[in-house]
């Protein structure tokens, strides 16, 4: 594993969640989170949270802009939800509750938006209630 290596979109979203999984006070964080991204050493974990770390105070003090973030197609808003996109919805709920769409989406179903999150949820709680009506 080179020292120089870049980061992939998938790693990046992995390492994000391993930093909040694996919080600061956790004993040896970087080895830890490497070990479940699995394509990294922990010296990469650790210069790659120092230039994230860089980037943040950089875009708030003004000196660079935000990265701007593609906009999900429109077709994609269109596409029937897999069963496995539905479990992992029910187990979101489970653990974040109603209306906690922007945290489901962010951690359990992390191939919808919030709003796609948000529009499911609904179908899926009028469904849930035309249930316990019968």
């Amino acid at each position: 594993m080179s020292e120089e290596s870049s980061w992939t979109w998938e790693e990046n979203k992995q390492f994000e969640d391993c930093l909040v999984e694996f919080g600061e006070d956790y004993p040896d964080r970087w080895s830890a989170i490497a070990a479940k991204l699995g394509t990294k050493s922990a010296t990469q974990v650790q210069q790659h949270y120092a230039a994230l770390l860089e980037d943040i105070n950089a875009i708030e003090a003004g000196l660079i802009e935000p990265p701007k973030y593609e906009e999900k197609k429109e077709e994609d808003f269109g596409k029937p939800w897999t069963d496995k996109e539905r479990r992992i919805f029910v187990l979101g709920l489970d653990k974040y509750g109603k209306g906690e769409w922007n945290s489901i989406a962010r951690h359990m179903v992390k191939t919808r938006t919030p709003a796609q999150v948000a529009s499911y949820a609904a179908k899926y709680l009028e469904e849930e209630e035309e249930e316990d009506n019968k």
